[in-house]
């Protein structure tokens, strides 16, 4: 799981712009969470689908318990990358 959070995280850092279909906040910009960057490597064929399972299934079972709202998908505000980036370094640091 360690590697397979290590490659999220490299591949999260790198996806800028309109590589996926996203979502478009309130600045026009486009921005992506961490589970669709999962897919995002499953679709590139970056990792296998046993692989984008087994990360989906970590993100979770170790969700944050606060959510940035508790009818919203994120975790996070959506746009902001930093948190979510400190939050896989914290999952990896963990393993």
């Amino acid at each position: 799981m360690k590697k397979l959070l290590i490659k999220t995280l490299n591949q999260f850092d790198l996806m800028d712009g309109d590589e996926l279909i996203g979502n478009i906040n309130t600045s026009g910009t486009y921005f992506y969470g961490i589970c669709s960057v999962v897919r995002h490597m499953y679709n590139m064929r970056i990792i296998k689908y046993t692989d984008k399972v087994g990360l989906l299934n970590y993100l979770r079972e170790n969700a944050p318990k606060n959510r940035y709202a508790k009818d919203c998908m994120y975790w996070w505000k959506p746009g902001n990358k930093i948190p979510r980036i400190n939050w896989i370094k914290k999952q990896i640091e963990k393993l």
